[in-house]
């Protein structure tokens, strides 16, 4: 859910809940020492609009310091006020510090980096039926001066002819009058599709074998490139989204449940 509505909001908050009042705690630096024994529950996801900013004095007036521009305390709902060091924050498409305050002091969200293209996909692939009910052009021979001299009767005798132009239609014309068929060619249509939907699984950081579960095409590409890209962006994940969260989780689990801190450490299996 972390990693979900990372991609949603920018960020998430994930922030460590307990059996008894830590507020004075948490209100100060992370001290692991703080943790009562029996008092963890687990963790809960915070989402920004929950939250208001507090920034320290050289949080934002000394660029040089670090984590400059980030916010010193989260408050929770109004009421809760929590120091940052107990708060992990996981965000998504970095923003520049001029940006930060219109995206909650967090990152740029998949959704907003994603949505022009999604709806580029998504409208060329709706496009495919149109065309398929379309793609044949009429053209005949007609006087565009009577035509005009009387809109509603052409009108009429062009609806007409639109009623019965199918395959198993008639259509009946006068002697000598030239009518053609044009055809729009849908051979390359499928291709449209897929490219479409392969800028989007490049914005996702996924391989559009996945993303639309369907095979390449051509024998030259196996997808395996794709494979291993894909499965170096998980190691990332692991490394730098889940095991900040885990540690901390164990750190503060050890410390609840034995009194002291296990050193635990995070093995993940091989992604392939």
């Amino acid at each position: 859910n972390a990693d979900i509505f990372k991609k949603v909001y920018g960020q998430i908050l994930i922030v460590p809940t307990f059996n008894i009042d830590m507020k004075k705690a948490m209100e100060k630096p992370y001290d692991a020492s703080k943790i009562k024994k029996g008092s963890y529950t687990g963790m809960t996801l915070i989402q920004p609009f929950w939250v208001t900013y507090e920034m320290s004095g050289d949080g934002i007036m000394n660029p040089q310091m670090a984590g400059y521009y980030e916010p010193e305390y989260y408050v929770i709902n109004g009421s809760t006020r929590i120091h940052k060091s107990w708060v992990i924050k996981v965000i998504t498409g970095v923003c520049p510090d001029i940006l930060k305050p219109v995206y909650y002091y967090g990152g740029i969200p998949l959704t907003q980096q994603i949505y022009e293209r999604v709806f580029c996909a998504e409208k060329t692939a709706n496009e495919a039926p149109k065309l398929a009910l379309t793609k044949r052009l009429l053209i005949a021979d007609g006087n565009i001066e009577n035509m005009a001299a009387n809109p509603t009767e052409a009108y009429e005798t062009l609806k007409m002819v639109l009623q019965v132009r199918d395959n198993m239609g008639l259509m009946i014309k006068n002697p000598g009058d030239q009518v053609q068929q044009i055809d729009t060619s849908l051979a390359d249509m499928d291709a449209l599709i897929m490219t479409q939907f392969q800028l989007v699984a490049a914005i996702a950081e996924m391989p559009v074998t996945k993303l639309m579960k369907t095979q390449l095409k051509g024998l030259a590409n196996s997808g395996d490139y794709e494979m291993k890209d894909y499965a170096q962006t998980l190691v990332e994940i692991q490394e730098n989204v889940y095991n900040r969260i885990l540690e901390r989780h164990y750190q503060i689990l050890s410390m609840s449940e034995y009194g002291k801190d296990l050193g635990l450490q995070i093995v993940w299996n091989p992604i392939d």
